[in-house]
């Protein structure tokens, strides 16, 4: 829910009717309330009897999805513009101008 807040929901602003990240924001807390928490008492865990540190596995599997979400968010963003060729000529050309103008001035 990271990525989707961000990437998709931020600049929207907070309302949910405006495309905001107000859901996606609820949706991140309870997962992770529930993941501080635990299971329960009517969870398969219980029903199966497995039994896992709970807080350090959570804490771990939290770190690893943030990290990708991290990894993601930076390697999906626009790249930058590239300058079209028209500009890249009209550079070169007004650059040309202005060395042979140097050297015009140094060699009279």
């Amino acid at each position: 829910m990271f990525m989707a807040t961000f990437k998709s929901h931020w600049k929207n602003g907070f309302i949910v009717s405006k495309g905001g990240y107000e859901y996606t924001l609820v949706l991140m807390t309870v997962s992770i309330t529930l993941g501080l928490i635990g299971p329960g008492n009517y969870s398969l865990d219980a029903l199966f009897g497995i039994v896992l540190p709970e807080a350090l596995l959570f804490g771990v599997l939290a770190v690893a999805a943030l990290l990708v979400d991290i990894i993601g968010l930076y390697i999906s963003r626009p790249a930058a513009v590239a300058s079209s060729r028209e500009d890249v000529q009209s550079t070169l050309t007004k650059q040309s101008a202005s060395e042979s103008e140097r050297q015009g001035v140094r060699n009279p």
